[in-house]
């Protein structure tokens, strides 16, 4: 069958959409991933010329970072609230039934997450809800709207992938991004003021995070009992004046304890880390394992480190104060795995 030509100029569009994540999901592991003017200046987002600022979704608390908003670093406080949906069911020309099914799909709330990261719900003044797409555009939200019920997120690929907003109606402006490039939370200071789709601090228009600047990008986040204490880079390690205790021309091991005291992270209260790698938590080491453990930052490669003695792909560290129990950790359906990993 010859398909119209239009819908043949489109596909490559649709093909390229969230490459990132595709190529994220085709190597996925089998274990249980201030300028003065007010006229807006909209310039064409690309890598080359540094305006793809928010290929990391951050998470920002008075500025700080607390985190990335990635399906494998959820704090494990934070569980699924489950929606039915209608979905399709695969069919040949012919077959008789029914041609759709009711589906359960993960969402996430926005208060539960915040929560988890220490946040005084009842003490929150704004949430700024930048989009993908367009730089400085983002959706403010009043703080007492964040626990409203229908408020959620979710990622593009269920357990993988972009995160989403699922916004009820009259959340904030009536608007909703269709991704979350960046969270901003103002709980003790004051948010900026939006006008004319971006922000300001009186007369001057802000440009990245307010209160932080250029946003997060790259690096291997580390959580401890929910938010971020580090990120491992190999900037940071040359900042931290830390010898490595081995090197080769291309790249360098160190303690990860020792690089977590030089970050100011309290060690002596870990017991238990464990491992993401592609958005699942693969692999867990007790406080006798902490003790000793390495880990490998290879030239280059600014997103992930070698782990152990397995050497294993590391995207993110989640550090605890008291072991995990099994009902703790996320739990995966046969049906989500099935799809991240084929």
């Amino acid at each position: 069958m010859k398909l119209p030509w239009l819908t043949l100029a489109l596909l490559p569009l649709f093909a390229c959409k969230g490459g990132d994540d595709g190529k994220q999901a085709a190597n996925k592991v089998a274990v249980s991933e201030v300028a003065e003017t007010k006229e807006p200046v909209l310039e064409k987002q690309t890598h080359s010329n540094g305006m793809v600022r928010f290929k990391d979704p951050g998470v920002y608390v008075d500025g700080k970072p607390v985190g990335v908003l990635r399906f494998g670093e959820l704090p494990t406080s934070v569980k699924p609230v489950w929606i039915k949906e209608e979905g399709a069911v695969t069919f040949n020309p012919g077959d008789e039934g029914p041609k759709t099914r009711v589906v359960m799909q993960r969402r996430y709330r926005f208060s539960d997450y915040f929560k988890a990261m220490g946040v005084d719900l009842s003490k929150v003044k704004e949430m700024h809800l930048y989009g993908g797409n367009q730089y400085a555009a983002a959706v403010v939200i009043p703080g007492k709207n964040l626990a409203l019920d229908g408020f959620l997120f979710r990622f593009g690929g269920a357990i993988w992938g972009k995160p989403l907003p699922v916004c009820p109606l009259g959340i904030g402006d009536g608007k909703c991004p269709d991704q979350i490039g960046s969270l901003a939370l103002y709980v003790d200071k004051e948010p900026p003021k939006r006008e004319g789709g971006y922000f300001y601090f009186d007369d001057k228009r802000v440009e990245g995070i307010p209160y932080f600047g250029e946003p997060l990008r790259g690096g291997v986040r580390v959580y401890f009992d929910g938010p971020m204490v580090a990120t491992v880079k190999r900037n940071k390690l040359r900042a931290a004046k830390l010898e490595p205790i081995s090197k080769t021309e291309t790249s360098e091991t160190y303690k990860l304890l020792d690089f977590l005291k030089t970050q100011g992270v309290d060690t002596d209260k870990i017991q238990e880390a464990w491992i993401i790698s592609y958005e699942r938590h693969v692999e867990k080491f007790n406080r006798e394992q902490l003790l000793n453990l390495t880990f490998v930052a290879n030239q280059g490669e600014s997103g992930v480190i070698l782990v152990g003695d397995k050497l294993t792909h590391t995207h993110a560290i989640t550090l605890h104060s008291k072991p995990l129990t099994p009902d703790e950790l996320p739990k995966l359906t046969e049906e989500e795995i099935e799809k991240a990993d084929g």
